[in-house]
């Protein structure tokens, strides 16, 4: 789960940890969760989201740009390292998400322009995607011209949603509605440590992923 980067940059080096240990263990699917940039991070907050495109020059990009050049780039780089890896990916957006919809439930993570988006040109420096979340140049990596791209290696999926992998059926979240509902609720009289457990029946009684209303206003 995000973010995967530290607050005191944007250099994702928690992500490349994690890639790491897929690369040496492969699973067969890996299920990540945002906030993949989040508007939380201080550096996000205040605009300073730079890179460096050569020769130790700054240059400020979109949040899209920066999950192209961050998260994209480490997944391909990935692929392209270990030829026959077939691990799958599954992304969910989160709320707090710069390049996700900020409603619940939320859509799927794509690309604000169509196409693929644009790239923008810099002096000194690799073409940057603008509008893209450079995710679809992750299904052509080490794959020869008309070869087929399934399976995907990428899978966007909506916050909430339901999977199933084989024979397993999961259901996943990003938003914290245990802690919501925590903050909400009123009792007494309740044997000790019962919180948790009755929290989660609501989920399951109520056969919802977030049966409270009204949310917060951080969600609303």
């Amino acid at each position: 789960a995000g973010p995967y980067t530290t607050m005191d940059n944007l250099e994702y080096n928690p992500l490349s940890d994690l890639l790491q240990q897929i690369r040496e263990e492969q699973p067969d699917v890996v299920i990540l969760t945002g906030p993949f940039v989040d508007i939380k991070h201080p550096l996000v907050q205040s605009g300073n989201v730079e890179i460096d495109v050569g020769e130790g020059n700054m240059s400020k990009i979109p949040h899209e740009a920066l999950f192209a050049q961050r998260i994209s780039a480490l997944l391909e780089q990935l692929f392209e390292d270990e030829e026959g890896l077939g691990t799958q990916f599954v992304l969910v957006p989160h709320l707090d998400d710069a390049v996700a919809e900020f409603v619940y439930p939320q859509p799927p993570l794509s690309d604000r322009l169509p196409k693929g988006g644009k790239q923008l040109n810099l002096s000194s420096a690799e073409a940057i995607d603008f509008g893209s979340l450079g995710l679809h140049h992750i299904e052509s990596v080490n794959r020869q011209p008309g070869q087929s791209t399934t399976p995907k290696r990428i899978h966007c999926v909506p916050n909430p949603c339901t999977l199933r992998i084989n024979e397993v059926t999961i259901g996943i979240t990003s938003t914290d509605v245990l802690f919501h509902m925590n903050c909400d609720e009123a009792n007494g009289n309740l044997p000790p440590g019962s919180r948790l457990a009755r929290l989660t029946q609501h989920l399951i009684q109520q056969q919802s992923y977030y049966p409270l209303y009204p949310p917060p206003v951080s969600n609303a």
